[in-house]
């Protein structure tokens, strides 16, 4: 019989297991309810998203598509990055691609949240109560907004395995268990595995600093050997991709001091910047560090010690991460909601007395959350169905250039041109072939530019005379726009709803939205 202690009476045997279940029930109804939201609107997210659903496409349909071969190929070479392009292909016979791609969006938001109850549950028992839904807080995040999607789904994994590391006691038995999975995740996202290689050494250094790993010669070759242990396979993955790889980047960027860290603390429950999205921001965050403050003071609320050093050390990585590190962008908000999960799962009442009020009010919280969320997923969904249905017209193999006006959004701005790769077998430029096992074709090197924006209008003019260079590094070319017009047959316009088209000559509008102008560039004949 399982028994929770309290300062004032003990949750006991039926009572524990009911309140358990209770939450297991209510994290699993909004997990259901996220799922469902993205089945729905499964193109509700923008961003890199639809960059990587191209990549997925081309992976799952090049062997029967000519004008695919034409412009890619699929190099095998292990990139530690694989999320989609490793699970949509083989769910889209089924499901579909969008299908596929959208079970893969809703898992990869749901899964941290759902970590984080199954550890508070693993450390703290029924102690916790609804405590660790307040992770769920994370559901619509600065991450998802900007549709890192592997990454994401990596992080979920990565506290999963956590949980699992924190469960077991310290030995070769949870080496072997836990090593598999570490190599997993490190194929799904480089920066989930190292993530949790980050929290289990917090987690052991808590576990020495509190007496539990015996004396430092004892403890420390324990954890470089036994405990790195189950970690050498995924570095050993890692090792490999980056070995074999020919285009990996150093650049590291700077701080991003102050604005920046703000940004980066409130990341785990911000979603845009709309009204509503300052309004129910604002409250959670006021809720959150509120609540938090007059829990641990009034003795109503204690945290876990171990999981508490774990939280804060994340919450250190957060203020400390640079904006750019070896290449990889916005890693200043990566593990905002990461810490805010932890934390909830730390949590346990010590005095339940009033608990039931405070989940009325937090349950508020989450529901405006929720609602901001969903409505911005259900924007972005409308925008992209327009756009997707433009790209279904393009001649099969036709090859598209983007261009922006200044001030559009990128959530739908930035990648939308990819839908025209899975509707009409395009070309584009910017696909994200440096963390894909999709490539170019070498002879379509000079107008491929990875993660490269949108130009504006002004600097296609400016260009569309200037002749094109081959790629000086053999791989990709940030002056793949010179003389478009030679080389493309089309060009999306993405535009503020109101606005005018682009202003070039020799353009012939094919199709328009809100928030777009398809043209067929005249007289292109593209060799």
């Amino acid at each position: 019989m399982e028994t929770i202690e309290t300062s004032t009476q003990p949750i006991t045997g039926p009572r524990a297991f009911a309140l358990r279940l209770t939450v297991w029930r209510a994290a699993a109804l909004i997990a259901v309810a996220a799922a469902v939201l993205f089945l729905l609107f499964p193109l509700g997210v923008g961003a890199d998203y639809p960059n990587h659903l191209a990549r997925a496409y081309i992976a799952a349909a090049i062997e029967g598509s000519a004008a695919l071969q034409r412009y890619y190929e699929i190099d095998y070479s292990f990139v530690p990055n694989f999320t989609i392009e490793m699970i949509v292909p083989r769910l889209a016979p089924v499901f579909g691609l969008y299908g596929a791609g959208a079970l893969v969006v809703a898992a990869s938001v749901i899964l941290a949240p759902l970590a984080g109850v199954a550890l508070s549950r693993t450390l703290n028992g029924a102690a916790g109560a609804w405590l660790p839904l307040l992770g769920f807080a994370a559901l619509f995040n600065r991450n998802l907004e900007f549709g890192f999607i592997n990454f994401l789904f990596g992080l979920g994994l990565a506290l999963f395995c956590f949980c699992l590391w924190a469960r077991l006691a310290a030995g070769w038995k949870r080496t072997a268990l836990v090593a598999p999975f570490a190599a997993f995740i490190a194929a799904n996202h480089i920066l989930g595995f190292l993530f949790l290689g980050y929290i289990a050494l917090l987690w052991e250094g808590s576990k020495f600093a509190f007496g539990e790993r015996g004396g430092f010669w004892q403890f420390l070759p324990s954890l470089i050997i036994r405990d790195g242990a189950a970690f050498a396979p995924g570095l050993a993955l890692i090792a490999y991709g980056f070995f074999i790889a020919d285009d990996v980047s150093t650049y590291t960027g700077d701080m991003g001091m102050w604005t920046q860290r703000m940004t980066a603390l409130t990341a785990g429950f911000g979603f845009f910047n709309s009204g509503l999205s300052v309004v129910s921001g604002t409250l959670a965050l006021a809720a959150l560090v509120g609540g938090l403050y007059l829990g641990l003071r009034k003795g109503v609320l204690e945290i876990h010690r171990d999981l508490a050093v774990v939280a804060a050390g994340v919450f250190v990585l957060v203020l400390i991460m640079p904006v750019h590190l070896a290449g990889i962008w916005a890693l200043h908000f990566r593990y905002g909601g990461a810490a805010l999960i932890l934390l909830a799962a730390a949590l346990r009442f010590k005095n339940p007395q009033g608990a039931g009020k405070a989940a009325i009010v937090y349950a508020g919280v989450l529901a405006l959350l929720a609602v901001n969320g969903a409505s911005h997923v259900m924007r972005i969904d409308r925008s992209q169905q327009e756009i997707r249905g433009a790209m279904a017209a393009l001649p099969d193999g036709a090859r598209l250039i983007s261009a922006t006006s200044p001030d559009v959004g990128f959530e739908i701005g930035v990648h939308a041109a990819s839908l025209a790769v899975i509707e009409a077998d395009a070309y584009i430029p910017n696909l994200f072939t440096n963390i894909s096992a999709v490539a170019v074709k070498p002879e379509m090197t000079s107008l491929h530019f990875p993660q490269g924006k949108p130009h504006l209008v002004e600097t296609l003019k400016a260009h569309e005379q200037t002749p094109l260079a081959p790629a000086a590094n053999g791989r990709w070319s940030e002056n793949y726009h010179y003389g478009w017009r030679a080389h493309f047959t089309h060009l999306l316009y993405m535009r503020l709803p109101g606005e005018p088209g682009a202003v070039l000559d020799g353009l012939a509008e094919r199709a328009s939205g809100a928030d777009f102008v398809l043209y067929e560039i005249e007289g292109a004949a593209p060799n």
